[in-house]
C-alpha cells in the first residue's frame, strides 16, 4: 500500500493533487498571479519611460523664433524674399540669382549670426506642404551626412566663394529622403568623401525644392538649405534614467519567470528517488507484486 500511494503521488501532476478548497484551479492561481504581476510591472515601467521621455521633450522644446525681417537694416541678418521667390520649385535647374544671393549672404556671415532666427519647430514634410511659408526661414536641425562634394564656381558672376560644398544630410523624420545642404565653407569636422555616416547639425536658410538625379538614375526632389558651414555634432541620446528603467524591467521579468519555472519544476511528476524507474515501469512492477502475493494470501486464509 505504501508503494501504491507513492505511485499515485508521483503519477498525479500538480494540477491533480489535492489543494485547499478542493478545486484543481487553485493550484494554477499562483502561476497566473505571477504572470499578471510581471505584465503589470512591464506596463508600469513602460509608462514611466514614456512619461520621462515626454518630459524631456517638453523641456527641450523651443519657442518659435521670429520671422526674418524683409527690410534691409544694418547689423542684422536679413533676407530679401523677392529674390528667393524667383526660384522654381521641383525643377531640375536651380535658379542662379537666388542661389548666388544666398551663397554670398551665408559666406559673409557665421552660424552665430543665424542662430537668433533659427527655428526647429518643423518636420520634413512641412517644407513640402508649406514651401512658400518656410522659404527664406532659417532652419536648424540635426541628422547624418552621407556624402560631401566639393563644387567649384565660375569666377563671374561673383558668388562670394571660389567653391562650395554640397552635403547630403538624412534625418529621422525624412527617412530615405535627404536634405541638400550647401555649405559656403568647408564642413567643420567632416571630410569631403562620397560615403560616410557622421552626425551633423545644420543652421541655414531654406531656398526651396530641387529635382535631381539619384544614384539609381531616378529623379527625386529634395529641399535646399544654404548654410555658412556644416558642423559635426552628436545626436541626442536616451537619458540614463530611461535606460535604467528598461534594465530594471528586464531583470524583474527574468526573476518572475525564473520563479514560475522553479515552481513548475517542483510540481513535475518525478521518478522514485534512487532509481531510474519511470511511473509506467513502477505500475507494472506493482501489478506483478500484487499478483504474486494474491495466491499466498488466499492460502493463508484457508
Amino acid at each position: 500500500m505504501r508503494l501504491l500511494r507513492e505511485r499515485n503521488r508521483r503519477q498525479d501532476g500538480w494540477w491533480k493533487r489535492p489543494v485547499p478548497g478542493g478545486s484543481p484551479w487553485a493550484a494554477v492561481l499562483p502561476y497566473v498571479t505571477l504572470l499578471l504581476v510581471a505584465v503589470a510591472m512591464m506596463y508600469g515601467l513602460r509608462r514611466e519611460a514614456m512619461k520621462l521621455r515626454s518630459e524631456e521633450g517638453a523641456g527641450q522644446a523651443q519657442a518659435v523664433p521670429p520671422r526674418l525681417p524683409l527690410a534691409e537694416s544694418a547689423g542684422e541678418f536679413t533676407v530679401e524674399l523677392s529674390v528667393l521667390e524667383r526660384h522654381v520649385d521641383h525643377s531640375t535647374e536651380i535658379a542662379e540669382e537666388p542661389f548666388r544671393y544666398l551663397l554670398r549672404l551665408c559666406a559673409s556671415r557665421g552660424v552665430e549670426d543665424l542662430l537668433p532666427y533659427a527655428r526647429s519647430d518643423f518636420r520634413y514634410r512641412d517644407l513640402y506642404e508649406w514651401v512658400n511659408e518656410f522659404r527664406g526661414q532659417v532652419l536648424r536641425f540635426r541628422g547624418r551626412v552621407r556624402r560631401v562634394r566639393e563644387v567649384p564656381v565660375p569666377a563671374r558672376p561673383d558668388y562670394g566663394v571660389e567653391k562650395y560644398y554640397e552635403c547630403w544630410v538624412f534625418t529621422k523624420d525624412g527617412g530615405r529622403l535627404p536634405y541638400c545642404v550647401i555649405s559656403a565653407r568647408p564642413p567643420r569636422g567632416i571630410p569631403v568623401a562620397e560615403r560616410m555616416n557622421i552626425p551633423c547639425e545644420v543652421v541655414g536658410v531654406f531656398l526651396g525644392w530641387w529635382k535631381h538625379e539619384t544614384a539609381g538614375r531616378h529623379l527625386l526632389s529634395s529641399p535646399i538649405v544654404i548654410a555658412p558651414e556644416l558642423r559635426r555634432a552628436e545626436l541626442p541620446r536616451v537619458s540614463g534614467e530611461g535606460g535604467a528603467i528598461w534594465v530594471g524591467a528586464v531583470v524583474a521579468a527574468l526573476i518572475l519567470f525564473g520563479l514560475v519555472f522553479v515552481l513548475w519544476l517542483a510540481g513535475r511528476p518525478s521518478r522514485p528517488l534512487g532509481t531510474g524507474e519511470s511511473v509506467d515501469a513502477l505500475d507494472l512492477r506493482l501489478a506483478d507484486e500484487e499478483a504474486a502475493h494474491e495466491p499466498t494470501q488466499t492460502g493463508q486464509e484457508e
